[in-house]
């Protein structure tokens, strides 16, 4: 593979210092700039998704992809039956009625070696855990969670490529290409794919053709993801610490603001307000029509990724294992403490919120409580 960043690019992402990028730098860095190693190692985060009901929660981790019961914790499924450290999942699966899509980003090999590394995205039967079908085309890791939308999956790749698939058969559509590798997972509006690239630059491609319609220049790359608001505004974080407005068709960046710290997470939107959490121990309300504050409050430690979102507020989870309600108003509520390391969004499963854990203690991989902070359950990797 061929090095596909800047000179820029490279500066913004060392000069970051947080554990979060470290694992970034890592699992995925090492894979696109040139290392002499030519391997990677197989610690990661996990990556959680939960059905549309709330009644199950799919978790990638490691080397397998778990189907958990949402309502005691209890296994339904493991793919592969037997862990394959030669696969190594990351990204949240992204689930249909029967489908649960899951991305490989498996060890690369040296770069001196002849051989060319191929990354399976692989779609599996939602029931059983079943394989349905592999795709092998891309030549770099499966990052982000992929997206269903329509008949399409848009599946997009360190290998600087966006893949549409057919979600029967996981044959490719067609590809749109960047000059930088993909680490976000892309969202739409049923007719164009908005993805970010570390190439700096957000890109709206049609959903139907794969073709450019615009992009536009961010100022720094976008590694995470992005939100769309009622009226088509797309709002996203970068590394260049900002949280930015983007006009929907393109032509204009609304605002821009600039946080204390790092911001990784995907914006949360709710009744006008944008709300995110960064690596400098802050959440902050943002007015999303203006980008004006309206408020900014200490959390309990670095908050690296996105909150779910319940009726009496966000539920945020730290770097440093805490969990934590706060209120619209930004008001701190119940305060609990998970012995490991929070990198994955929480998210809600009926009347539970589930929280990936890295690192967990007694190898705890999820833990769920109900809205008020009680313990409901915790899901441990089989032995």
């Amino acid at each position: 593979m061929k090095p596909s960043h800047n000179t820029t690019q490279d500066s913004e992402v060392k000069s970051m210092n947080y554990s979060k990028l470290k694992l970034i730098v890592v699992v995925v860095f090492a894979s696109i700039l040139l290392s002499a190693c030519g391997t990677l190692p197989s610690s990661s985060w996990p990556g959680v998704s939960v059905t549309p009901k709330g009644d199950f929660v799919y978790v990638a981790d490691a080397a397998s992809v778990f189907k958990v019961d949402a309502t005691n914790g209890s296994l339904a499924w493991r793919y592969p039956v037997k862990a394959d450290a030669s696969k190594q999942y990351y990204a949240a699966p992204e689930l249909s009625d029967s489908l649960v899509i899951v991305g490989d980003y498996g060890n690369s090999p040296s770069l001196l070696s002849t051989e060319t590394k191929k990354f399976s995205l692989i779609g599996l039967d939602s029931m059983t855990g079943a394989e349905k079908w592999t795709n092998t085309d891309a030549k770099g890791q499966w990052v982000a969670s992929p997206l269903i939308v329509g008949n399409m999956v848009i599946a997009p790749s360190a290998d600087g490529t966006l893949y549409a698939l057919s979600p029967s058969d996981g044959k490719v559509v067609w590809k749109f290409s960047a000059n930088a590798a993909f680490w976000a997972k892309p969202v739409s509006d049923g007719e164009l794919v908005y993805v970010p690239s570390m190439d700096h630059f957000l890109y709206a491609v049609n959903l139907s053709s794969g073709t450019l319609a615009w992009k536009v220049d961010l100022g720094a790359s976008g590694v995470y993801g992005l939100a769309v608001g009622d009226d088509g505004t797309i709002y996203l974080s970068t590394l260049g610490s900002e949280v930015l407005a983007i006009k929907s068709d393109g032509r204009s960046i609304l605002w821009r603001f600039k946080t204390k710290g790092s911001v990784w997470a995907v914006p949360v939107l709710k009744d006008g307000v944008v709300y995110i959490g960064d690596a400098n121990n802050k959440v902050y309300a943002i007015t999303a029509s203006n980008g004006q504050s309206k408020w900014e409050v200490d959390a309990p430690g670095p908050v690296l990724c996105a909150p779910a979102m319940t009726s009496n507020g966000l539920i945020f989870a730290s770097e440093t294992g805490q969990v934590f309600l706060m209120d619209f108003n930004g008001k701190l509520g119940w305060n609990k403490t998970i012995n490991g390391k929070l990198y994955s969004s929480p998210v809600v499963a009926g009347q539970q919120v589930v929280v990936g854990v890295t690192g967990g203690d007694k190898n705890v991989l999820l833990v769920a409580y109900d809205f008020t902070g009680k313990d409901s359950w915790t899901f441990t990797v089989p032995q």
